[in-house]
């Protein structure tokens, strides 16, 4: 009678979040003692927590006192990863690259401390031209309209028999910095009529003639209807519309 088992003390329990390790302190017996530790990439100076000697409550805490631990400085990246260009103005995207950089503090590296790591740097993606928005016989785009480069812009031309208004030439526009893969090209559309047939000044179709105004076509005498003037796709134009009166 009188006599109690020795037992070791209760396992340490500390919030990790705190940057505190006590790993070595589960299970330490009556007499003993183990190190709490700052956990990395948190930096401070080991303290120790002792079990009594001759301890006999198992749910009897440790002696310990909490190492002051603080957080390492995050350390600048050492390898640039593919998209990143790093100088002494700080980081930005690499040619061919576009969008935002940001840097984060993240685990990594040979010690596995916290290091700087970019991100928000995506590859360049050219543009491509709208589907439906170009008459194809009406306006003509350029080869270099099936895959212009961001920052960039290709020709539109009016398409034979059409012929642009006072030179008309119109654009299609990547926007700068494109990382958008359906990114469609920003059309400025050149401005294209239909001309008089070839020769009709001098020698006009029948049953059509020159309007008052000069730039107009009109029935001829013995002809009804509106005159008007038709490109057709890749064709020659011509003037339709008058019809001659046949008696009844």
């Amino acid at each position: 009678l009188g006599c109690t088992k020795v037992v070791p003390c209760k396992a340490l329990q500390v919030d990790k979040i705190g940057g505190i390790d006590a790993g070595d302190c589960s299970n330490v017996s009556a007499g003993a003692s183990c190190f709490v530790r700052c956990r990395p990439p948190y930096t401070g100076n080991a303290t120790t927590a002792s079990c009594p000697a001759h301890n006999t409550n198992k749910s009897r805490s440790l002696d310990w006192l909490a190492p002051n631990c603080s957080l390492n400085t995050c350390t600048d990246y050492h390898r640039v990863p593919r998209g990143y260009v790093k100088s002494s103005r700080g980081w930005r995207c690499d040619e061919g690259f576009g969008g935002h950089v940001e840097l984060r503090c993240k685990y990594g590296g040979d010690d596995c401390g916290l290091s700087v790591v970019p991100s928000g740097c995506i590859p360049l993606e050219t543009c491509t031209l709208p589907d439906g928005l170009l008459d194809p016989c009406e306006v003509e785009a350029a080869n270099e309209c099936l895959a212009v480069q961001p920052g960039t812009f290709c020709m539109l031309h009016c398409r034979t028999p059409f012929v642009p208004a006072n030179g008309s030439i119109g654009y299609g526009h990547c926007p700068v910095g494109n990382t958008n893969t359906s990114q469609r090209l920003e059309l400025t559309l050149p401005q294209c009529f239909c001309p008089d047939p070839p020769g009709a000044d001098a020698a006009p179709p029948m049953g059509y003639e020159r309007g008052s105004e000069g730039d107009e076509w009109r029935c001829a005498s013995g002809f009804v209807g509106t005159a008007r003037k038709v490109c057709h796709c890749r064709l020659q134009p011509e003037l339709v519309g008058c019809k001659p009166l046949v008696p009844c």
